[in-house]
């Protein structure tokens, strides 16, 4: 396997960008890593873009195989916790038209009932980019309490999903120790990483049958 990483510094982070923009960057990013490295797959390894342009790029390059970070989503509903998840993410994934879908996707995966709490924190996202360790202690502070806050009469979150890739891992360990170890975070990186594998070798043993 090969892999080509593209960073794009210059314009993230992508929270508070518009749907048009990042479906507009995303394309020419895309078009940009097949027509000078001819890939096979790309993970798309921001949130807000997921939410925002995969559908587009996935109707517009039908033959590329795309993994998005979301795929961290699905172990969420199949922890042995009692279903009270939330979730951090960007406003920009948060007020996307793809996450009800992902959610309901969710509890169509297990037969326990799931409860959702969603919260946009672009802030933390920001402090995380910057790596700036006071304010993202705050931040992260700030968006637990106000997790939690949002549906004070039910049981207390068990699941945290980093929804944002700086979370994980630049917030996790500040994450971790604000909510307790009786609260499982729920990372990207595993879960996107074995996906990634479980795809290369699918189109490694395709690219074989082909030239049998």
């Amino acid at each position: 396997m090969h892999f080509i990483y593209l960073a794009d510094n210059a314009d993230a982070p992508y929270g508070k960008r518009s749907a048009k923009w990042l479906v507009a960057r995303a394309q020419q990013i895309t078009e940009q890593l097949r027509a000078e490295h001819a890939i096979h797959a790309l993970v798309m390894a921001c949130n807000t873009a997921t939410s925002l342009a995969i559908d587009d790029l996935r109707k517009t390059h039908h033959d590329l195989s795309f993994i998005d970070v979301w795929t961290a989503l699905q172990p969420a509903a199949t922890l042995p916790q009692n279903g009270h998840i939330g979730v951090l993410a960007t406003p920009g994934t948060v007020q996307s038209a793809r996450l009800p879908k992902l959610l309901a996707g969710l509890h169509g995966a297990t037969d326990n009932p799931l409860h959702v709490r969603c919260l946009p924190c672009n802030r933390l996202a920001y402090a995380t980019e910057r790596a700036d360790a006071p304010a993202m202690l705050e931040q992260a502070t700030h968006s637990w309490e106000q997790l939690r806050r949002q549906d004070p009469d039910r049981p207390r979150i068990d699941t945290l999903v980093l929804g944002c890739t700086q979370q994980d891992p630049f917030a996790r360990d500040v994450l971790q120790a604000l909510c307790g170890s009786d609260v499982v975070l729920v990372e990207t990186v595993q879960a996107v990483a074995q996906r990634t594998c479980a795809l290369c070798l699918s189109l490694s043993w395709a690219g074989q049958a082909q030239q049998s």
